[in-house]
């Protein structure tokens, strides 16, 4: 490698040049070798940040998915200073915002990690960011989050992923990953679901969001769900200041700051109105 440097003119630097090991035994996968560059010892780094991606010996992909947890965490920090629940940004804006500071960061690379059985760290983030745009209570379903923020949900939106990838290497032959795909090797790990697997199962049946979107919501058991018939078409009252936005989906899913909901959660001592019944 440093004969090469030299051909080429290029300045090498061991300071930020790691080493790991891939292996499926724990011991071999942690040891440490004896290698140099350019006269300096190489380290030994568990983890090492690849392209923005952190590899780990089982490609469970934990490590990586806890770093963007970690940064979209920041971010959602970010958006939430922008609107409260009765003041700040109307959704658009706050959509806009969410899609480039959070979304961003949770679509890089998904396609790659997008099977990790740590998946879900992510999403629960993505979950927080889409109440932040909608308003909503955290008691709020999971389902109403997509419909109201008018993001579709993060599952279908790595499916998505997996598929246009799938496509974009599909369509490019020379491509040296086509041979692993026409003729897959066996696989050593049962947990191991690569990309290609399922991306070619979505080619398959003709996936698209839009229409897994609706499927999935017409499946979907939560309170006042014959108010909205098509998931994926913006809900009204997106420009609406921040307060009866937030107002209006509270209605909308049937979770707020009622007397019977605030007795639920052990904020309030009477679950009734003052006509005598339950107020929700």
């Amino acid at each position: 490698m440093r004969s090469y440097f030299k051909e080429w003119y290029l300045i090498p630097n061991p300071d930020k040049t790691t080493h790991t090991c891939f292996h499926l035994c724990k011991a071999q996968a942690s040891q440490e070798l004896s290698l140099s560059f350019s006269g300096e010892k190489v380290k030994y780094e568990a983890c090492p940040k690849y392209v923005g991606v952190h590899p780990d010996r089982t490609l469970s992909y934990k490590t990586h998915l806890l770093h963007t947890k970690s940064k979209i965490s920041s971010r959602n920090n970010i958006i939430r200073k922008l609107a409260g629940t009765s003041w700040g940004c109307d959704a658009a804006t706050l959509r806009t915002s969410a899609l480039a500071l959070s979304y961003s960061v949770a679509d890089y690379c998904s396609p790659v990690w997008a099977n990790s059985s740590h998946a879900h760290l992510i999403y629960t983030q993505l979950n927080e960011t889409m109440r932040i745009v909608s308003g909503t209570c955290r008691t709020t379903p999971l389902e109403w989050l997509p419909v109201l923020s008018h993001i579709a949900p993060p599952s279908i939106q790595r499916q998505n992923s997996q598929l246009r990838e799938f496509l974009k290497i599909t369509s490019n032959r020379p491509l040296p990953i086509n041979k692993i795909i026409d003729n897959p090797p066996t696989k050593r790990l049962k947990s191991r679901k690569p990309f290609w697997i399922d991306g070619q199962a979505l080619h398959l049946v003709n996936f698209t969001p839009n229409d897994a979107w609706r499927d999935s919501w017409s499946g979907a058991n939560v309170k006042n769900h014959r108010l909205v018939q098509d998931p994926s078409v913006c809900p009204p009252g997106f420009q609406l200041p921040r307060r009866s936005w937030t107002l209006l989906n509270r209605f909308r899913c049937g979770q707020g700051r009622c007397a019977y909901l605030m007795h639920k959660w052990k904020f309030s001592q009477d679950p009734k109105c003052p006509c005598g019944s339950p107020q929700t």
